[in-house]
């Protein structure tokens, strides 16, 4: 048996090292965070997953409410449009202040000048347009905590300024966010119990959630019981010797629903790991 030098061994053991380098901690960690995504590729390939839309839908008792007030007229000029939209909006400030509101609680909503122009037929029977002024369009907006009796002296105050607005109550929700995470949980909720029935109908488990989606708009609770009325009718009214009027309108409930979509992964054993696309047992 020949043997072999210690330089021989030596040049043999660089030459394995070169050929199979040894695997650092870096490495391993790299070649197992493949095999994973390799793993959670295949899973999703496999579509082994099921998607359930959940529905929810509460009604919630209003606690807000939001009068507006609407000003507009036409002027000769542009100025004379912005002088008397600044006017009127002085004068409901006014009457608002009168009854404990403070002069910014009053709040603009949209502010707009626009030309005006009339149709007309000259003596050849020629549709033509003429100039008429300037139209001034002013939204303001006002809320406070629901009172029907403080409801009733600001219609009555509103209604006689020299203002003579448009009027809209609208009713509403303060905490409005709370009432949206109910709905969503109630919507999660629902999916849960759908993909339960259905999962069981099919024979296989339900395993992780896979996803949750869900869009809510940026949106107010909201509603509209007496929406733009007329400052001409509120004004036939009038007749109150106590500066107010009456209200005895109570306000429904709010009705408000929203979807949620839930993906769970799912399995025909009954205990699945996506992580490894094993049996967990």
């Amino acid at each position: 048996m020949k043997r072999t030098s210690a330089i021989e061994r030596f040049v043999a053991d660089v030459w394995r090292e070169k050929k199979e380098p040894v695997k650092n901690e870096k490495d391993e960690k790299e070649e197992k965070m493949e095999n994973r995504m390799g793993r959670i590729i295949q899973v999703m390939n496999n579509d082994r997953t099921i998607q359930v839309t959940g529905k929810a839908k509460i009604a919630v008792k209003p606690d807000t409410v939001r009068l507006t007030m609407g000003l507009k007229g036409t002027e000769e000029s542009y100025e004379g449009a912005l002088e008397q939209s600044s006017q009127q909006a002085e004068a409901l400030k006014i009457c608002l202040e009168k009854l404990g509101f403070e002069r910014t609680d009053v709040k603009a909503v949209s502010f707009e000048v626009n030309t005006k122009y009339e149709s007309y037929q000259d003596d050849s029977r020629i549709w033509k347009q003429k100039f008429v002024g300037y139209e001034f369009r002013h939204d303001l907006k006002i809320e406070f905590d629901l009172n029907h009796e403080l409801l009733g002296k600001m219609l009555y105050a509103v209604a006689h300024s020299s203002a003579e607005p448009e009027i809209g109550i609208f009713y509403m929700v303060k905490d409005a966010e709370s009432a949206k995470n109910l709905l969503l949980e109630k919507a999660v909720r629902d999916a849960a119990e759908k993909a339960k029935v259905l999962t069981a109908a099919a024979g296989v488990k339900l395993y992780k959630v896979a996803s949750i989606d869900y869009s809510w708009e940026d949106t107010e609770i909201i509603s509209r019981p007496a929406n733009r009325m007329m400052a001409a009718y509120t004004s036939k009214l009038a007749e109150c010797a106590d500066e107010s009027y009456k209200m005895e309108m109570e306000p429904d409930d709010i009705n408000v629903s929203d979807y949620v979509t839930v993906c769970w992964f799912i399995s025909n054993r009954v205990s699945w790991d996506p992580d490894n696309g094993e049996s967990c047992r």
